[in-house]
C-alpha cells in the first residue's frame, strides 16, 4: 500500500532540476506515454526505498545461492554473506566527472 501511494504521488509531481548553476526553469512530470522511474532529485523516501528493495533482493539471492560463511577462529561466531553493495551518494552536483578537480 505504500508503495502504491508513493509511485501514484511521484506520478503526478512536477520536477525540476537543481544543480551547482540553480534551479532549472522547464518542468518535467511522469506520464502514462512515458512513466519515470525512481524517487526523484533529492528525495527523503530514497534511503527507505533503497533499503526496503535491496532486503528484497536478498531474499531473493537466498533462494538461488548459497552466498558465503565466514567462520570466526575465536568464536562460534559464524556470518552468511550473500552479497555486498557499495552506495555512492557523496558527490551531489557533479554532473561532468571530468569538472571535477583533483
Amino acid at each position: 500500500m505504500a508503495a502504491i501511494a508513493h509511485n501514484k504521488t511521484q506520478h503526478g509531481m512536477r520536477h525540476r532540476i537543481k544543480n551547482r548553476h540553480g534551479l532549472s526553469k522547464k518542468t518535467y512530470q511522469s506520464s502514462d506515454e512515458e512513466p519515470m522511474e525512481g524517487t526523484g532529485q533529492a528525495s527523503g523516501s530514497s534511503p527507505a526505498i533503497w533499503l526496503i528493495f535491496m532486503v528484497s533482493l536478498l531474499m531473493a539471492y537466498k533462494k538461488f545461492t548459497p552466498g558465503m560463511k565466514v567462520m570466526s577462529p575465536f568464536t562460534t561466531l559464524c556470518v552468511l554473506i550473500v552479497a555486498v553493495y557499495y552506495v555512492d551518494n557523496g558527490m551531489p552536483g557533479v554532473n561532468n566527472y571530468n569538472s571535477i578537480q583533483p
